[in-house]
């Protein structure tokens, strides 16, 4: 996603079609529309076969994207708005080589980490971060040169002593949905070799899943045992209003269970909800920094008002810390892509990097700070020694979102996504690039000259290195997994078929034979509720409640879910409800925060679906409430006119529910908690 998904309608419409051709001929358990995501039972029926499905060269993904104000007919093509004063510098000849792959799977085992409890230093308000490149780096991912649509972007790129760890946004297979994944590597030397990439995490198929169509732009953190992954998604068929999930495992490859709004495991739901007018971006691309118990939680927000970094704290000794997040306003407004945020503990700052004139030959870095944690401003630029058309920049750390600079010199850098974009050429071919960096202080009072004087300096022309095709035999497989992620039958039922499928390097998928293929296992399940035999597939129902299942096949593993009721399982509505219950809005922000009304007509076996989310001819009507205090448009934007509180009906085919809207003059309980969401110091990024 990261800011760019929806800059082609032809993508959203190819999206659409192939989505509806896939969910007919691979048994994908999912029906769309261009009223509502539908997400229905998977189909029982076994397919025996081995035909490949290639992923689409063209995007039926999400593509980092910029503000969606309006839908363009293609991918941008506008001129840059500030020419350098050179032309970008050649990049260094070099070998279309990516980093050396080395064989393992699963990330090697490290000793029990525990959490830090480190002493807070008191910012030096005076001095601000000063980052520059330190070196040419290398390619972590390349494109091959038989693809027509791949990438690896936004990179959440962690240290330990012994290992790194890397994590990326990659194009999906397409398959029902399958925008982006995330995968993952891993280096024990310092990045001079690194694994065998792997998919730690897609989006669940099934009844019920708010994360259907993408999961991408992961931001990772660990503490109080868990590595947890944040990633943007969303049910708009077209890329916007997404909303930001969140996944978590004990160990940095998985397998990952997500936050279902009361616990973790099953199906997805929001930690932070996108909830105005659904045409826009939306709210994604988090990053995380635990810090002494406290969980900061960083994120874009693109909405009618405008385009900020938003922050939010959580209670990280909380083992359900979703449920304790409290939403903090706007840490900046900006016109640079997705910031991603660290702590340096020498410093007492927060620091992090974004992207400004993205997918440009002007790319640059710019490095934002703050001494709180809660405002921000953009204090340097980077451009010398970059590589042009650069996005979605990353800031190496320490797991924890920390950065030591007394012991971690040689192990701080940035990775970005890069590669030549002309309109549609060259869009979504994108390497990526790690490059070493230094972070110092320097004076507050010069850093507006530095910026300007650095983003005139030269960049390193992308020299459009390119790997050799890869024969089809020769490609590693990146997941195994069934064509659900939650099952759900009845007692009665007795038994079900499993079918499998395998993705390889280039997110082609293809299913698996279940008469030829050996070596496939399933554990770690509740032997009172199924019983699973490894050479059929076939899944004998014992008992009833919920199970996860972790199937494994040649060093890969994936946990899916099976729920046993005791009733028969039928397809009929259940009734409508709020997907927020409650708004509460500011009368100082109320021509900038105007919430959207949204419902979920509900079906018994889990699936729903929201109104609205999707371009709709469906009518929802809103009543009953005080139009003194509030109106309420057709498509269920909320307008303010006076303090106090009030209640909506929404109707939706028969079915009703009801929303409260409280109007405050509060400011501490409005969406931005600021007076002003004017630009602060050094933050336009023009």
């Amino acid at each position: 996603m990261k800011l760019n998904r929806t800059l082609a309608v032809v993508t959203g419409i190819l999206a659409l079609v192939l989505i509806l051709m896939v969910g007919c001929t691979e048994n994908v358990p999912v029906e769309t529309s261009a009223d509502s995501v539908i997400v229905t039972e998977a189909a029982e029926t076994v397919v025996e076969t081995t035909v490949a499905t290639e992923a689409p060269t063209e995007a039926p993904t999400e593509a980092p994207t910029e503000e969606p104000t309006e839908t363009p007919t293609e991918a941008p093509t506008e001129a840059p708005t500030e020419a350098p004063t050179e032309a970008p510098t050649e990049a260094p000849t070099e070998a279309p080589t990516e980093a050396p792959t080395e064989a393992p799977t699963e990330a090697p085992t490290e000793a029990p980490i525990e959490d830090v409890t480190v002493a807070i230093v008191e910012p030096d308000v005076n001095q601000v971060a000063d980052m520059a490149i330190a070196g040419d780096g290398y390619d972590i991912y390349l494109v091959r040169e038989d693809q027509g649509f791949t990438y690896r972007y936004g990179c959440s790129y962690l240290y330990t002593d012994n290992v790194i760890h890397a994590y990326f946004a990659a194009v999906g297979s397409g398959q029902g949905g399958d925008w982006d994944f995330i995968t993952y590597r891993n280096s024990t030397d310092g990045g001079q070799t690194w694994s065998q990439e792997k998919v730690v995490l897609n989006p669940t198929r099934g009844p019920g899943s708010d994360d259907y169509l993408s999961t991408c732009d992961p931001g990772v953190v660990y503490f109080g045992g868990y590595y947890y992954i944040g990633y943007t998604s969303t049910l708009n068929l077209t890329g916007t209003a997404n909303c930001i999930f969140v996944a978590r495992s004990e160990n940095p490859d998985g397998p990952f269970e997500k936050w279902n709004g009361e616990g973790w495991g099953g199906r997805p739901a929001p930690i932070i909800y996108y909830d105005q007018d659904y045409t826009k971006f939306g709210i994604g691309e988090p990053s995380f920094v635990e810090l002494n118990g406290t969980l900061y939680i960083y994120h874009t927000n693109i909405c009618p008002s405008g385009t900020y970094m938003m922050v939010a704290t959580a209670d990280a000794t909380d083992e359900n810390w979703p449920a304790t997040i409290q939403h903090r306003g706007v840490g900046v407004k900006k016109d640079t892509d997705s910031v991603d945020v660290k702590y340096v503990e020498e410093w007492g700052k927060f620091v992090g990097i974004a992207t400004g004139d993205r997918f440009s030959a002007n790319s640059w870095i710019a490095v934002y700070e703050s001494n709180d944690g809660l405002n921000f401003q953009l204090v340097d630029a980077v451009r010398e020694d970059t590589y042009s058309y650069l996005h979605n920049a990353g800031l190496s750390s320490r797991i924890n979102g920390h950065i030591r600079i007394t012991e971690d010199a040689d192990k701080l850098c940035v990775v970005y996504a890069y590669g030549y974009v002309n309109g549609s050429e060259g869009w979504g071919l994108w390497n990526t690039r790690v490059q070493p960096i230094t972070l110092n202080l320097a004076a507050r009072d010069s850093a507006a000259q530095r910026i300007s004087a650095e983003k005139i300096k030269n960049a390193l022309d992308d020299p459009r290195t390119r790997l050799p095709a890869l024969a089809e035999a020769d490609r590693k497989l990146v997941m195994v997994r069934p064509t659900a992620d939650v099952f759900d039958y009845s007692l009665s039922r007795r038994s079900f078929s499993l079918t499998l499928r395998v993705t390889d390097e280039y997110m082609y998928e293809r299913v698996l034979n279940r008469r030829t293929t050996e070596g496939v296992t399933f554990t770690d399940y509740d032997t009172n509720i199924i019983s699973i035999d490894d050479s059929t597939w076939k899944v004998t129902i014992k008992g009833v409640g919920s199970t996860p299942v972790i199937v494994r096949y040649e060093g890969l593993f994936y946990q899916f879910y099976v729920n046993i009721t005791e009733e028969e399982i039928g397809t009929g509505v259940v009734g409508l409800v709020p997907v927020k219950d409650t708004f509460t809005i500011c009368m100082g922000e109320r021509t900038l925060y105007r919430p959207q009304i949204r419902v979920k007509l509900m079906h018994e076996d889990g699936g729903f679906n929201e109104y609205y989310v999707n371009e709709s001819t469906e009518v929802v009507t809103y009543s009953d409430y005080d139009t003194d205090l509030i109106k309420v448009t057709d498509d269920g934007l909320i307008y303010v006119k006076a303090t106090g509180e009030t209640e909506v009906t929404v109707t939706f085919n028969g079915y009703s529910c009801k929303v409260k809207v409280i109007v405050t003059d509060d400011a501490s309980l409005g969406y931005f908690k600021t007076p002003s969401v004017e630009d602060a110091p050094f933050a336009s990024a023009s």
